[in-house]
């Protein structure tokens, strides 16, 4: 079952001369299959925490693991194959490629990784929901169905961990209670990780365990 582990991991900002210690000495681990949700104020890190373990931005110290991969070890083309091979990404703006329909978004992730185990896009649009909403442009599609149109980008690669910053954040309370399902549905029936920032309280408690950053470091608030 694959892995991210962190060892005390640090992230320090430099700015016009002054440090700013946003996560200091963190240890965190997640498999293939659980569910995790990151709380805290906002500027806390939660963001920060995320590219780290995504391999979008660089630590200050510590060490992050994927299975027995250093991300210390991996140069700018190693690092976009973990990526590619490992995460799907969503945000609270669902960052779509206005261009493109929906069955084109997902494609090219596709194109992308160049995967034969990738999922049938149709099936993959299917299931969030998107049926008769294959050859429908962003700018066509409602605000839940933007963000259920980012999920299924999200799983086109067929990841083995889903990374969410605040998927639900910029949705109506009945629309984001159907996002909020349709992540969970997904994750058991597909053993995907999620690793989920968020400030919803109700969401994050329907995770296997809940992190809170807090003063720089990661506690558990329940599991």
């Amino acid at each position: 079952m694959n892995k991210i582990f962190t060892e005390d991991l640090s992230k320090t900002f430099i700015t016009d001369g002054i440090k700013n210690s946003v996560l200091r000495d963190i240890n965190f681990s997640i498999s293939q299959g659980e569910t995790c949700s990151i709380i805290g104020a906002s500027g806390c890190g939660k963001s920060t925490f995320l590219h780290l373990l995504a391999k979008l931005d660089d630590y200050s110290s510590g060490r992050i693991f994927f299975n027995e991969i250093n991300y210390n070890d991996l140069n700018s083309d190693s690092s976009a194959s973990l990526r590619l091979d490992n995460f799907g990404f969503v945000y609270q703006f669902h960052h779509l490629l206005e261009d493109f329909n929906a069955f084109d978004n997902c494609k090219i992730v596709q194109d992308l990784n160049n995967n034969k185990n990738n999922p049938n896009i149709d099936e993959l649009l299917i299931s969030v929901g998107l049926k008769d909403k294959f050859k429908s442009y962003p700018y066509q599609l409602s605000g839940g169905e933007k963000q259920r149109l980012a999920i299924a980008r999200a799983l086109s690669n067929n990841p083995n961990f889903l990374i969410m910053d605040e998927p639900t954040g910029n949705l109506d309370n009945k629309t984001s209670q159907l996002i909020q399902d349709l992540i969970l549905n997904i994750s058991r029936n597909n053993e995907i990780g999620i690793i989920l920032a968020t400030h919803d309280l109700y969401f994050a408690n329907m995770m296997d365990k809940v992190y809170e950053i807090y003063d720089g470091g990661l506690r558990k608030v329940n599991e």
